[in-house]
């Protein structure tokens, strides 16, 4: 005879493990999409670079902002996103890479849509993958030339 209480068991196990791939799999397909896209904003050549805004200076007659910077470290790097903010917009110039680590450039920024009071200054690194994250970038005060 047949023992019916073991046939039970195996199956109960079995349809637990089919359950548990199912889980996996569920979960999987929410995780999947977020590891797949971080690892395309994050480029080998971003996290070697270092380009640091040095000046600021605002021409108060023709509302532009130069804004001087220096490439410090890394490589691959094409060139440079200078951003002007007055605290609540801002206002973005892109400009050329200096011509070697070390290398000081400038760019001009319009700002004449950004409001009165103190603005900064930071660059973020462009490399022929994209552009660099902006997060953690140094800051510069600009400061107003007559």
């Amino acid at each position: 005879m047949i023992n019916k209480k073991a046939l039970s068991d195996v199956v109960t196990t079995v349809l637990i493990i089919l359950l548990a791939i199912a889980a996996i799999a569920i979960v999987w397909s929410f995780v999947q999409p977020t590891l797949k896209g971080a690892g395309e904003k994050l480029s080998a050549d971003c996290i070697q670079l270092e380009v640091i805004p040095t000046l600021c200076t605002i021409d108060s007659v023709t509302d532009t902002a130069t804004v001087t910077y220096q490439w410090k470290a890394g490589s691959g790097l094409t060139g440079v996103r200078a951003v002007v903010s007055d605290g609540t917009k801002t206002a973005v110039g892109d400009g050329d890479a200096p011509l070697s680590v070390l290398g000081t450039e400038s760019t001009d920024v319009e700002i004449d849509e950004l409001g009165a009071g103190e603005k900064t200054a930071s660059v973020v690194a462009v490399t022929s993958s994209g552009t660099c994250s902006s997060e953690g970038i140094a800051e510069v005060s600009c400061t107003v030339t007559p």
